[in-house]
C-alpha cells in the first residue's frame, strides 16, 4: 500500500467535512419544530384517525419519533454521530494505526508531515510494532531525523550521485539539526 502525505491530509479533510455535515443536520433538527399530529377535534372516530395516519404516514412516524425520543437521541438518529476531533498529528497517527495490516508492504512518502516530534515518535512505535509483530515491511521517504532513527532501518541517501547505505546520523540534514542545536547548546543547559 502506498500512503502519501496527501492521503493523510485528505483523510483529515474528509473527517472535517463529515463533521460539518453532521453539525448542519444537527442545527436543522434543533431548529425544527416538533411535528404535530392531532386527533380529529370532533368526536373520536378510530377509522378516520387510521385513515389520517395512512395519508400522512411519514409525518406520523416523525411525530412518534420526536415524541418518544430525547433531543440527543433524535440528533444521533437523524444527524449521525460526530467523528472524534483531534489535532492533525493525532488524526495522522490514528490513520496509520488503522491502515497497517498484517504481512504487508507499505510505501510511505514523508509520513511525518503535519506531525510534531512527539507524534513522529508515536509513528515510530507503530511502525516498529507492525514490523516486529505483524511481519510488515516499510519503504519510507523522509527527511525527519526521528523517523530516520528507526531501529534496524536500512537507510539509502538518495541525495548523493551514487546510492549507498548510510547511518541516520551521517545524513546531511540530520547533521544540520545536530550543528544547529550544538550552536545553541548553552540555551538548553540547566542554569541553576
Amino acid at each position: 500500500m502506498f500512503i502519501s502525505s496527501d492521503d493523510i491530509f485528505n483523510n483529515i479533510i474528509n473527517i472535517q467535512n463529515y463533521n460539518n455535515e453532521i453539525l448542519e443536520k444537527r442545527d436543522n433538527i434543533l431548529n425544527t419544530r416538533r411535528p404535530r399530529f392531532d386527533k380529529p377535534t370532533r368526536e373520536f372516530d378510530s377509522d378516520l384517525f387510521r385513515e389520517s395516519i395512512i395519508q400522512n404516514y411519514e409525518l406520523f412516524i416523525k411525530f412518534m419519533n420526536f415524541r418518544n425520543m430525547s433531543r440527543a437521541k433524535l440528533i444521533q438518529k437523524y444527524a449521525g454521530t460526530l467523528e472524534k476531533t483531534m489535532s492533525n498529528g493525532e488524526m495522522a497517527i490514528s490513520y496509520f494505526d488503522k491502515k497497517f495490516n498484517v504481512d504487508s508492504l507499505f510505501l510511505l512518502d514523508e509520513p511525518e508531515n503535519s506531525m510534531s516530534p512527539k507524534f513522529q515518535f508515536e509513528l515510530i512505535k507503530i511502525i516498529e510494532e507492525a514490523t516486529y509483530r505483524c511481519d510488515c515491511q516499510f519503504i519510507i521517504a523522509t527527511h525527519s531525523p526521528f523517523i530516520l532513527s528507526l531501529s534496524g532501518a536500512k537507510i539509502y541517501n538518495l541525495d548523493l550521485d551514487y546510492v549507498i547505505p548510510q547511518k541516520w546520523y551521517e545524513l546531511e540534514n540530520v547533521r544540520f539539526y545536530y550543528d544547529f542545536f550544538k550552536k545553541y547548546k548553552s540555551l538548553f543547559e540547566d542554569k541553576s
